[in-house]
Parts: C-alpha cells; structure tokens; sequence
C-alpha cells in the first residue's frame, strides 16, 4: 500500500493506478475528483484497505498517525505546498504555516520508516532549510536517496514545468534517470479543438486584457512547431501573467482548458471533473498537481526493482 500525501487529484494514483492507494488531503475539491475518478471510498470506514483505492479527508497535522494503515505502507509519496518555497510565497521555509504538514511527516519518516518514499516539490526546496531537515531524517534512518531536476521537456513534453525530485530507498540506491530516443509532441497533440468540453467563450481573453498585458503574456500559435507552454500554476485563470500560456487562433486569444492542462501533466483520456466544480476550481487543482509523465518514469527507472515488481 502507498499513501499519497497531498495527493489533491491523485497525480501518483494516475502514474500507477495498479496500486493499492490511500490518498490524503485537505482539500474536499481535490479528494472528491480523487473518488469520482477512482471510485474510491473513504480510508476511515476501511481502516484495513486490502486493494484499491481510498481517500481521507484530514489535516496532516492533526490526523491521526497511530492508524495500523501507517505502519503497513509499503511507501509514501509526497507533494506538499510549493508556495514557502516560491518567490511569491515570500519563500517563508520551514517558517511558513504552509510546511506544517511536511514537518510533521519529517518527523515520522524514522518512526513508520517506509521502504520507499519520495517527494516532488518546485525548484526551490532544493536550497530550503525543509530540504535539509529530510535529508536528516533519511541518514538517521539509513536511506539510499538522490535528488533530480527534471522538466517535462526531456521527455519530449511540449510544457515547461521543472521540479524538483527526492527518491529514497531503505533496500535499494536509486538510479539516474534518463530520457532517451523520446518521441517528441508537439501542442497540437494535446489541444481540443472543442476545447475541452469547456463553452469557448468561457475560455477567451478579453481584447482589453491582451491589450494591456500582451508583452508579459505568452501566447502560442498553434502552427508553430516547437511552441512549448509554459509551467501552469494554481493561479492560471485568476493572474494574466506568470501563470500559463495562452492559445491564439485568428484574432482571439483564449486560455487553456482544464482538460488541455490535465493532457499536457500526462492525466489519461478517461480522466474527468466532478460537474459541480467551476473553471476556476478546476484550473487550481491542476495548476497543484504534477507531472504524471515525470512520475511514472522517475519512479519506474530510479528504484526498479520496487516499481517494476509492482507491475506484475
């Protein structure tokens, strides 16, 4: 069984939907796209979950950790709050509300001693004393880990969005990662041109916005090639810039759907939204997710043996 922490939409759950998974979040809108995609159902009325996936609602900080669940995962993934480590979230740290959560599980890491863990996290907590703070936690026990940088784009995915990795191991060393004799794709393959079940004049940028915001705004034309979008945040759909791309067709500019970004992370077709959840909704919960294209490919090939097992 693997908990995945902070698991919003399930992006893990995505990457190796073979497994027995427990996702926990705070976040009701990301928990109920969780359990409409994956039918599942919730951990506390399972407290011995034996296949499938399940859910909880909780704040990691209050949860309750002595549940047996904790002692018999096999691995964690984690994926907390980037915003202590970005600049607009004044890169606070381990000082920031918003850390509460991961320290407590820091804390943990050498009592329930998974066999595996990993994290996914922007840039910036590559640097952060919260960085530090792990990487202590996993000698005391007497993990095998390596960190990573990865982008999308070596994997031939048209969409900036470099994060930063953590894999450890209590029974193998991960192993590097590589990305060769990748197909590259182009936008094209992941815009709809019905937009994504989204009404399109949902989606278009006033004149007067792209009039006054055009030069920090990155707009793609679809007929360019090489066009890649950039990294989308929480904030698309609310801030013009500095937080996705835009798409220009003849003379409007519309944004990105929802689904158009889930495609772009590597989500499957079958991936779909709670009907109740608005657009903005929507655009935060992918802008928090995370690559499953990365995932999948970082966790199959930095720790085989444990990922490739779980295949069979």
């Amino acid at each position: 069984m693997v908990l995945e922490w902070f698991c919003g939409i399930g992006g893990f759950s995505f990457a190796f939907p073979h497994l027995c998974a427990v996702g926990i979040d705070v976040n009701r809108n990301g928990l109920e796209t969780f359990e409409a995609n994956f039918q599942s159902t919730c951990w506390s009325a399972q407290p011995q979950p034996a296949k499938g996936h399940f859910h909880c609602c909780a704040d990691i900080t209050t949860i309750d950790l002595t549940a047996q669940n904790l002692a018999n995962a096999d691995g964690w993934w984690m994926s907390p709050p980037c915003q202590p480590f970005t600049s607009r979230g004044q890169c606070r740290d381990h000082e920031d509300p918003r850390s509460r959560a991961l320290l407590r599980l820091l804390q943990l890491i050498p009592v329930f001693q998974p066999n595996w863990l990993a994290l996914e996290n922007v840039p910036g907590f590559g640097e952060s004393k919260s960085r530090e703070m792990l990487i202590e936690q996993l000698q005391k026990v007497g993990y095998k880990f390596r960190e990573y940088l990865i982008c999308p784009t070596e994997a031939g995915i048209p969409n900036r969005r470099q994060r930063y990795y953590l894999v450890a191991s209590q029974s193998e060393s991960p192993l590097p990662v590589r990305f060769d004799n990748v197909k590259s794709l182009t936008l094209a393959d992941f815009v709809d041109r019905s937009c994504g079940n989204v009404d399109e004049r949902e989606l278009e940028v006033s004149q007067q916005l792209v009039d006054a915001y055009r030069s920090a705004m990155h707009i793609i034309q679809l007929n360019q090639q090489h066009e890649i979008a950039n990294c989308f945040t929480s904030a698309y759909g609310n801030s013009p810039v500095r937080a996705g791309s835009y798409l220009e067709f003849a003379s409007s500019v519309r944004r990105f759907s929802p689904l158009e970004i889930a495609r772009l992370l590597g989500f499957p077709d079958s991936f779909f939204w709670p009907t109740h959840l608005s657009l903005r909704q929507k655009w935060k919960l992918i802008g928090n997710s995370i690559s499953v294209f990365v995932v999948r490919e970082l966790l199959s090939q930095s720790i085989p043996a444990i990922f490739h097992s779980n295949r069979d």
